[in-house]
């Protein structure tokens, strides 16, 4: 009897012991789990779960309601500027959701466009596809062909198929702002969201329709919605509002801990959102872009772009892309796969810290459309204490076209110059009047309510002389300049100086109104270079929009209110490069300049010297203004050529603009972010991109002799000959007049030689 419950008590103990190793394994395997955190084994096809491309849902999702544990406390990243403090840089285990990654999207056999391939129209349909590339200024047949859920390559490097990404993120909505979309790419961008996309991270999808007039946006769109598999909701402004005011709108809505703002041309490939999340979780207080691949707006094709380019900014404050610099890849230790500190961001595409982004001002809402308010927030990110990176292992595709289908009042140059204007005079400091200096406007406005329009449908052919034929007193030149000056001082007003520095342009007011805002905010002294410069574009190849007013004036007036809070002097600069953008309504910047000063934001000075001491604004030189000839007294000017044209030159104008040159103490000459460059004793000397490594580009302007030698080939500039008088040459040293140059011009803009110390 004893030895028959002395076997039911050994069995009840070994099964008991069995039931607890059992449950320790349990517990183990699903700590350890390979797909939880994304550090599933890629590699392994049978460890995804996969995604049919030909449907258009995904029921591929499950609720993934997980326990939260606490997170690993990664250190957080080390962050310039002091800041006020504000939010915690790290997350609570509860705000934190656990993850799986998303299923692949699987090809749809023979669909087209699949795997992100081009998709080719028949020549029966030539005609069709170039009626309907109108309605959007991309191939909306070939859109139209494609999946919704299109399959796509895995483009990320190597290196990212591998990364191990925390376990714990926060969730994310999308914001994404549409105007007359085309329903094909709308969709799709919602789509690829969801479908590469954690569902435990993805809280909603929100959509800001801003007064389109396509009938299937309105109820169609919102019944379409409603059947998706996340929260997707349609928010609608009353009237045309533009991307600032469009995206506060969505922003205002939003749930998720972090914001994550996408255009409405996309494309999200596999593992786009965790790269920017994980940065996110280490510390809120970064902002991430993923790397923009671009998807052909003739084809619709899915084009990598490289990984080793970020976003910079020129004398216009007109964004640019530039290789990485040495000094970044060295501090990523050569590991292309490590987030990448960029001085700028293109702005369109980008996730933040809800909190972190209204802790930091939003939007400036005085900008108007879009238009310098990428620049405005990356000066503010890096000049208060944050960080901004791109993360090489999120990829997402966009459209990029060639013209723009839309329209915006008063015209998108004038609502970005004032919008840069801003940014002059809260940003920039001194260089606001270097801006505005180097900005000039545009020629002459419809001042009397008139139109002037080119009829397509109306052809007259004209035969084109290569001299006249003709002569006059005094010479044709100048009775021409004669007659364009009783214009400039009729009608151009305040703009009637630019017209006396070189031929105007049609400058986008709407860019020049935002980048002014950037300049007067963010660029101190520095702002007033930006003012000197005329504004160019951003991303695309042409706007997709058009406002009351004009580009122009939009964008002057932006980049006014950004010179004016963040430039500091170089707002000055900013002016005298772009006296356009002074004539822009740049509005109250008083709450911008508050905000700078109660987040203690550190100087434009401080933000070149230590964000982006690569950057092409003049900081370290031994002269600034222009560089005229001692026997033609003529200057050298860029004509308004691009890279790799050569240089020219013409009478001195004193205005600025095409003949303001820097001389730096990297043997640099150059305007704006060209170089002199030459590549043989003879030349021709031509302007070339910037690259700061001597080589064809270094030279050396002797004060006594007044020579400008070649370093490589040891030849003087020289003046042009009788062949082309306007053609600077580059010949053997005879230290005559026409091989001599004055460097003494007063510019209406100088830095300040002082470096400011670390706060």
């Amino acid at each position: 009897m004893l030895n028959g419950k002395l076997k039911i008590h050994t069995c009840r103990v070994i099964l008991l012991t069995s039931l607890v190793w059992f449950l320790v394994d349990v517990v183990i395997l699903s700590f350890y789990s390979e797909c939880l955190g994304g550090s599933c084994n890629q590699k392994n096809p049978e460890a995804l779960a996969q995604i049919d491309g030909s449907k258009d849902y995904d029921n591929a999702f499950d609720d993934n309601k997980i326990d939260e544990i606490q997170p690993q406390r990664n250190s957080p990243s080390n962050s310039h500027g002091s800041g006020t403090g504000g939010i915690s840089i790290t997350y609570r285990s509860h705000e934190l959701k656990k993850w799986r990654i998303a299923p692949v999207v699987l090809p749809a056999g023979e669909l087209p466009g699949e795997r992100g391939r081009a998709v080719n129209i028949p020549p029966e349909q030539d005609e069709l596809m170039k009626e309907k590339f109108k309605l959007n200024q991309f191939n909306l047949l070939a859109s139209d062909k494609i999946s919704l859920n299109r399959s796509l390559r895995d483009v990320r490097l190597d290196g990212c198929k591998s990364k191990v990404y925390p376990r714990l993120l926060p969730t994310t909505s999308i914001v994404i702002v549409f105007h007359n979309e085309a329903w094909s790419t709308l969709l799709r961008t919602v789509w690829s969201v969801i479908n590469r996309s954690p569902k435990a991270l993805l809280q909603e999808i929100i959509l800001v329709d801003d007064a389109s007039e396509r009938d299937y946006l309105g109820k169609k769109l919102e019944d379409y919605v409603k059947t998706l598999p996340v929260p997707v909701y349609v928010l609608r402004t009353n009237k045309r509002s533009g991307l600032i005011r469009a995206r506060l709108l969505g922003a205002e809505k939003v749930t998720g801990q972090v914001i994550t703002f996408l255009d409405a041309h996309c494309e999200c490939t596999e593992g786009w959102l965790e790269p920017l999340l994980a940065r996110i979780v280490q510390n809120r207080k970064t902002v991430v872009c993923p790397i923009i691949d671009v998807i052909s707006d003739e084809s619709f094709e899915y084009i990598t772009a490289s990984d080793m380019t970020w976003g910079g900014f020129n004398w216009k404050l007109n964004f640019r892309w530039y290789r990485v610099s040495e000094r970044e890849m060295n501090r990523r230790k050569g590991d292309r796969t490590a987030p990448l500190r960029t001085p700028t961001m293109a702005g369109g595409l980008f996730s933040i810290d809800k909190d972190y982004f209204y802790e930091i001002g939003s939007y400036d809402e005085g900008m108007d459309i879009w238009g310098g308010e990428n620049l405005e927030m990356s000066f503010r990110v890096w000049q208060c204490g944050g960080i901004l990176e791109i993360s090489p292992c999120s990829r997402v595709g966009h459209v990029f076209r060639g013209q723009t289908p839309y329209t915006f009042p008063g015209g998108v140059t004038q609502i970005i110059l004032k919008n840069l204007a801003r940014v002059a005079d809260v940003w920039l400091d001194e260089w606001r009047e270097f801006y505005y200096v180097m900005n000039p406007g545009l020629a002459i406005v419809w001042q009397c309510g008139g139109i002037l329009e080119i009829n397509a449908c109306s052809h007259v052919g004209h035969v084109f002389r290569d001299k006249s034929p003709y002569t006059f007193p005094g010479g044709v030149s100048k009775i021409v300049l004669h007659n364009a000056a009783r214009v400039a001082e009729v009608w151009m007003d305040h703009w009637k100086d630019f017209y006396y520095s070189m031929v105007p342009g049609g400058v986008s007011k709407i860019v020049l109104h935002n980048a002014a805002r950037v300049a007067e905010v963010w660029m101190d002294n520095w702002k007033e270079f930006y003012y000197i410069m005329s504004p160019g574009h951003v991303f695309r190849k042409s706007t997709p929009y058009s406002f009351p007013g004009g580009t122009s004036r939009i964008v002057n007036h932006n980049n006014a209110r950004l010179a004016e809070v963040w430039l500091d002097q170089w707002k000055d600069f900013y002016y005298n490069i772009n006296p356009g953008a002074r004539n822009v309504a740049v509005g109250d910047v008083s709450k911008r300049k508050e905000l700078r000063e109660k987040l203690q934001c550190k100087s434009f000075r401080w933000y070149l010297e230590n964000v982006y001491p690569e950057s092409q604004m003049p900081l370290d030189y031994y002269y600034l203004g222009d560089i005229r000839n001692m026997e033609t007294k003529n200057c050298l000017d860029t004509m308004g050529r691009k890279s790799s044209e050569n240089l020219g030159m013409t009478y001195c104008h004193n205005m600025g603009g095409n003949q303001v040159f820097a001389y730096t103490k990297r043997q640099q000459i150059m305007n704006d972010d060209n170089c002199l460059d030459a590549n043989g004793k003879q030349g021709p000397v031509k302007l070339v991109r910037c690259h700061g490594m001597g080589g064809n580009q270094a030279w050396v302007y002797d004060e006594v002799d007044k020579t400008i030698k070649h370093v490589n080939t040891g030849s003087c500039l020289q003046k042009p000959d009788s062949k082309d008088v306007n053609l600077p040459l580059l010949r053997p040293c005879n230290y005559g007049e026409g091989q001599q140059w004055i460097m003494e011009s007063d510019f209406k803009w100088q830095a300040n030689n002082h470096h400011e110390e670390e706060r």
